[in-house]
């Protein structure tokens, strides 16, 4: 029915105000909704508190060997910590993670070229050397149009989406 005045907590459109949330606690939120054991669980959360800003694990996995587990263990949380969304999270790299949202979609031709181009030929997409990269690749213009905006569609930052990991808000 009509209201005469908006709530407080409400904004124009009479929705709720979005609150930012930690990428942290996206995945976590996740991996509390898996079928994971509870080790499972405990190793995946160590890999999500070692993520950096963009979303990628900067620790190599030998470090968590010193916390008590076992190096198929941390592959396997790594795994699971990579299956997880925004895809490309956990990645190691801007190649493996370019990789893993490229992994994630249908397998066309153009999809198999930027492939292609990002575990290959990284250094020359980054310059934009297209000529090289046609010859290098033996494909046609059209081919490798559609295998860069592929890539284009990529995010290479799978945290730019979520508040800071420190953030702290200050309420009125």
């Amino acid at each position: 029915g009509y209201r005469g005045h908006m709530d407080d907590d409400e904004n124009e459109e009479g929705r709720q105000p979005i609150v930012p949330i930690r990428l942290q606690d996206h995945l976590v939120w996740q991996v509390q909704l898996s079928h994971l054991s509870e080790r499972e669980q405990a190793l995946v959360g160590w890999l999500i508190e070692s993520l950096d800003e963009a979303g990628y694990l900067p620790v190599p996995l030998s470090d968590f060997v010193d916390m008590g587990a076992d190096e198929e263990e941390l592959r396997i949380a790594l795994c699971y910590l990579q299956s997880l969304e925004p895809l490309g999270v956990g990645a190691r790299d801007v190649r493996e993670c370019l990789l893993l949202q490229l992994n994630a979609q249908p397998l066309t031709p153009a999809v198999e070229l930027a492939r292609l181009m990002v575990s290959e030929h990284l250094a020359l997409l980054a310059n934009r050397d297209f000529s090289k990269l046609k010859r290098l690749l033996k494909c046609e213009d059209d081919a490798l149009r559609a295998a860069h905006l592929c890539i284009m569609q990529l995010n290479p930052r799978p945290a730019a989406d979520f508040a800071a990991p420190n953030t702290e808000y200050v309420v009125p």
